[in-house]
C-alpha cells in the first residue's frame, strides 16, 4: 500500500453523510454512511501502526489488529 492510498482513507473518513441522513431519518443509509466511515479509519489507523491492513469489513477483527499492533488487546476486549 503506498502512501497515497493512506491518504485517500484519510480524506475519505466523512461523518457529515451519515449525520445528514440520521437527521432526515434515513436509517439504513445513515448506519452504512457511519460502518464505512468507520472501517476508513480505523483501516488508515491501523496502515498507520503496521503499515497494511486486513482487507475486511469487520469492524472488530479491525479493532482486534489494532489492539494486536499496538499491544492493548485486553484494553479492545475491554471495549466490547
Amino acid at each position: 500500500m503506498s502512501f497515497e492510498e493512506v491518504e485517500i482513507l484519510k480524506e475519505r473518513v466523512e461523518l457529515e453523510n451519515g449525520e445528514y441522513l440520521l437527521s432526515k431519518g434515513v436509517l439504513d443509509l445513515a448506519a452504512f454512511n457511519i460502518q464505512q466511515s468507520v472501517e476508513l479509519y480505523l483501516r488508515n489507523k491501523l496502515f498507520l501502526l503496521a503499515g497494511d491492513y486486513p482487507k475486511t469489513h469487520s469492524i472488530e477483527r479491525l479493532l482486534k489488529e489494532i489492539g494486536k499492533v499496538a499491544d492493548k488487546v485486553d484494553e479492545i476486549r475491554e471495549g466490547s
